[in-house]
């Protein structure tokens, strides 16, 4: 059933490639990918149905009855940049990872409510968006972090003095962390910062380019020469 439920996943919805490959592409370029699950319950009314015979309904009833729709684990691509965790010289010593998410408005509303939504601080919007987009003026920077030890998840933001939410355990998972294991680049055994591949022959690589330029300035220096027999006559 897990292994249906996986392939279902991959297959029907973008987000589990499209964060696969971006993963791979940071494990590459600066040495460290990164991707983060959440899960989503989809809520809905739950039909009170007809009243059965000899019953009495009431109709004081405030709200209608609430019943689990579906349920999915969103993959989010997580920017080498916006990922950290404790320092640690193994993963298995790592107590605590976050993230950093850019909210926008509705996103802010919805997931802490208007009233708190209005009181967090705005912040710049990526670098990637300021690309001939125009930045969110609502937008914020939210931290998600995941702490081990206490098995709590808070979120919280630089600019307010208190967090904005905190949770024991929300996902029960085996190993807590909504994370898995980056994929790193070259590590060593007292250290989690990865060496990028460029790095480790960059000096190779230099050298390369220079040997290559000098080798395209002397073929366009050469000049074209040569001799003929005069005495001979072209028919």
């Amino acid at each position: 059933i897990l292994e249906r439920a996986l392939d279902y996943e991959i297959q029907h919805y973008s987000d589990y490639r499209a964060t696969m490959t971006q993963a791979v592409q940071d494990r590459f370029l600066p040495g460290r990918g990164t991707a983060w699950v959440r899960y989503e319950p989809h809520i809905k009314a739950a039909s009170l149905g007809e009243p059965e015979d000899g019953l009495e309904v009431t109709e004081d009833v405030d709200e209608p009855e609430e019943t689990l729709d579906y349920e999915c684990a969103p993959i989010d691509y997580v920017h080498w940049k916006d990922f950290g965790h404790s320092v640690a010289r193994t993963w298995e010593e790592v107590t605590c990872v976050w993230r950093k998410v850019y909210m926008q408005e509705p996103a802010k509303i919805e997931r802490f409510g208007e009233e708190l939504a209005k009181k967090i601080p705005v912040d710049d919007a990526p670098k990637e968006k300021n690309k001939g987009e125009q930045a969110d003026p609502t937008g914020s920077w939210i931290y998600e972090i995941w702490d081990k030890d206490t098995k709590k998840a808070i979120w919280l933001h630089k600019g307010m003095p208190g967090l904005l939410d905190e949770r024991d355990d929300p996902l029960g998972l085996e190993n807590f962390f909504p994370c898995p294991r980056p994929l790193f680049a070259t590590l060593t055994n007292d250290s989690l910062v990865p060496v990028p591949d460029f790095t480790l022959y960059q000096d190779q690589a230099n050298e390369l380019d220079i040997l290559a330029d000098r080798i395209d300035g002397l073929v366009k220096a050469l000049k074209v020469q040569g001799t003929y027999d005069a005495t001979q006559k072209v028919l």
